[in-house]
């Protein structure tokens, strides 16, 4: 128990760390398994970054939530300060040929909308997933919080 209370304790410092004139962009993302299971219940191979290729599977996800991570800190440029840049929830699919398409997007700001777009419509071209060797599109959700620290 002492453990876990410590190690939320440092995952909070960590998190709210205060540092002069950054962008951090905080983001979570998770395949929509409803739209991805109703065609095709058995994924062989996930969506992948040319990075992760030599990844094992058990740190598939691991790697693909890392690099994504780090393609949204490189993209997502503040204009001018905010206090709350705002956050957005955005869906996309990664087809076949591993581009991306935006499919949705909601946002608190204007400002999060177009930026979660944007960042998203530069992700580099994917290694798509797999079902029975034949390459598919899958469909991913991905909320994104924009804070001025």
């Amino acid at each position: 128990m002492r453990f876990f209370i410590c190690l939320c304790c440092f995952l909070s410092l960590k998190n709210y760390a205060q540092f002069k004139d950054k962008i951090i962009v905080d983001s979570s993302v998770f395949e929509v398994s409803e739209m991805a299971a109703c065609n095709y219940p058995l994924i062989t191979q996930k969506v992948r970054f040319m990075e992760c290729k030599a990844v094992p599977k058990s740190e598939e996800d691991k790697c693909f939530n890392e690099y994504y991570n780090k393609h949204l800190q490189s993209v997502v440029h503040l204009e001018r300060p905010f206090e709350d840049a705002g956050e957005a929830v955005i869906q996309f699919c990664v087809n076949t040929d591993g581009s991306v398409k935006v499919l949705s997007c909601r946002g608190t700001t204007e400002y999060a909308r177009k930026e979660a777009i944007l960042a998203v419509q530069k992700l580099p071209k994917l290694i798509p997933a797999q079902h029975r060797g034949r390459p598919i599109p899958s469909y991913f959700q991905s909320r994104i919080i924009f804070k001025f620290r």
